[in-house]
């Protein structure tokens, strides 16, 4: 009598406040539970989260706002994300400080299991090989280019460092390629001669 007072006689049914997907489900069918009792959990599909993590080094450069490109793992297709939260603190656990990334709504399942790759900046330069960077009297660095068979020294600022490469902007021809063979026995307007011509070095 006292289940029938409460709207238990008949069918009652319970609504969503948002569109999701059933994650858990804590009372089976027929089953008595109390008042207020979990029957099941819902994720949102409009807000899911993705949490990951980045060793402390790169997760310093790491901002809200930031895009990401997420990978679900095993599959070939990239997910538009952008960077919710960055934890301030390491996990004990993991070592890695907390990234939590949103998706669009429906782009991923819950519980799927991605990786992440974060844009923390842009620029835009000329890749070069390392060689080619040399450095004036005065400190400046320079590169010098084979511009109509003449060199001409270029005044370059560094950008950033990868392995045997680096990111510069400057005045560049890019039309022009780099001397670096012999590079610091020239002049500025010297004439040079290339002895072993090939693909353009400045991009």
């Amino acid at each position: 009598a006292a289940l029938r007072a409460q709207g238990a006689a008949g069918t009652t049914i319970l609504r969503a406040g948002a569109a999701g997907t059933v994650t858990a489900v804590s009372a089976g069918r027929g089953a008595i539970v109390a008042e207020g009792a979990p029957l099941l959990e819902l994720a949102n599909s409009g807000g899911l989260v993705l949490v990951a993590g980045a060793v402390p080094a790169d997760a310093l450069q790491i901002k809200p706002g930031d895009a990401a490109r997420v990978t679900p793992i095993g599959a070939d297709r990239t997910l538009a994300g952008t960077v919710r939260m960055r934890g301030a603190a390491v996990d004990p656990a993991s070592g890695l400080v907390p990234i939590e990334l949103t998706l669009a709504a429906g782009a991923a399942l819950p519980g799927e299991s991605a990786s992440a790759r974060i844009t923390t900046a842009m620029m835009r330069g000329f890749v070069v090989p390392h060689e080619a960077l040399l450095v004036n009297d005065a400190g400046k660095t320079y590169v010098v280019q084979d511009v109509n068979g003449a060199a001409k020294f270029v005044t370059v600022r560094v950008l950033a460092a990868a392995g045997e490469r680096d990111a510069i902007d400057g005045a560049l021809d890019p039309a022009a390629p780099l001397i670096l063979a012999g590079a610091y026995q020239l002049e500025d307007g010297m004439n040079v001669r290339l002895s072993n011509p090939g693909p353009q070095a400045a991009r």
